[in-house]
């Protein structure tokens, strides 16, 4: 199975650009169909292994968009798949998904919630690596931090805790 094929197809499935999707797997055989959904089954519906929760707070004469567009990673924006939610993006190397959140009573204060497809180990081994992989995100995460920096406050400590369940009550 064409890997590159495999990627545009799951790119469309989280842009929402179901046409786009379908053509990409009408031209698959059987055994390459049944890849292609286990690969949308898992880039949809990852375990969570690890959660992270960060909280800060805007800085004078900042918007949550000021926020948003520094939280953004550096990569070029044609990698960023607008979807109904918020954006979609292979940036690191194993699953992430993150909730962005305001408070409700001071629209100055954000908590980031960081839910990952990593475990402890993953993400110990992803620190000590030496990879050009691992030291192109770590360039890039710093010159993101930059960013945020501009424009928000981090209030305390991130916190990391390690996923025990995953209930979803409706």
């Amino acid at each position: 199975m064409n890997q590159n094929k495999l990627d545009t197809f799951l790119n469309h499935i989280k842009s929402q650009d179901f046409q786009s999707a379908a053509q990409i797997l009408s031209s698959y055989n059987q055994q390459e169909i049944v890849i292609a959904l286990q690969a949308m089954h898992e880039a949809i519906q990852f375990k969570v292994h690890s959660i992270s929760i960060l909280k800060r707070e805007l800085n004078p004469n900042t918007s949550y968009d000021d926020f948003h567009q520094a939280w953004l990673p550096p990569i070029d924006k044609k990698d960023v798949t607008i979807t109904s939610t918020g954006v979609s993006v292979h940036y690191f190397p194993f699953p992430v998904r993150v909730i962005n959140a305001v408070n409700i009573k001071n629209d100055k204060e954000i908590i980031s919630i960081g839910l990952m497809g990593a475990t402890k180990q993953d993400i110990e081994n992803l620190q000590s690596s030496s990879t050009d992989q691992y030291k192109k995100t770590l360039r890039t995460e710093t010159a993101r931090h930059d960013q945020i920096e501009k424009v928000s406050t981090k209030v305390g400590n991130t916190d990391f805790f390690e996923c025990k369940d995953d209930n979803n009550l409706g």
